[in-house]
C-alpha cells in the first residue's frame, strides 16, 4: 500500500468521523471541492504532502499521522449480503453505523447502491414484520 492509498483511507476516516465531507471541510479549512475531487469514485487530485501537514495542523494531530495507516474499514460485500440478508435484529441505525465504518457513500457505484437500498428496503419490512 502506497502512501497516496493510506492517506485516502485516514482522509475517509476523518470525513467520517466529523460526519460529512462539508463538516471535515470546515475543520481542517479546506474546500469542499478539493475533498470531492479527492474522495470521488473518479478521483482526479489526491492527498499530497502540503495537504496532508495542513489537515494534520487544523486538526490538531501529530505531524505524520496522515502518512500511517491507523486502520482498515472492514470490507463490504453487497453481493453476499443480497444472497444472504442481514439478520432481523439489526436496526437500520445500527446498519447505518456499519455503512459509516464500511465506507463512504461516494465510494459506492450505481449497481452497489442499487443494491445497498434493497438490504435497507428488505430490513425495514423485516423490522416492520412485512415478512
Amino acid at each position: 500500500m502506497n502512501s497516496k492509498e493510506i492517506r485516502l483511507i485516514n482522509l475517509k476516516a476523518l470525513i467520517t468521523k466529523a460526519g460529512s465531507s462539508a463538516e471535515f471541510s470546515k475543520q481542517s479549512d479546506t474546500a469542499t471541492s478539493l475533498i470531492s475531487q479527492i474522495i470521488s469514485p473518479n478521483p482526479t487530485r489526491n492527498v499530497g504532502d502540503r495537504l496532508a501537514r495542513k489537515i494534520e495542523e487544523k486538526l490538531g494531530l501529530t505531524p505524520g499521522w496522515m502518512d500511517t495507516l491507523h486502520s482498515l474499514p472492514p470490507p463490504v460485500d453487497l453481493k453476499e449480503k443480497a444472497v444472504n440478508p442481514a439478520p432481523s435484529d439489526l436496526t437500520d441505525e445500527r446498519y447505518q453505523t456499519l455503512l459509516k465504518i464500511g465506507g463512504l457513500i461516494e465510494d459506492f457505484t450505481p449497481a452497489e447502491l442499487s443494491e445497498l437500498k434493497a438490504q435497507v428496503d428488505l430490513i425495514r419490512r423485516r423490522k416492520d414484520g412485512g415478512f
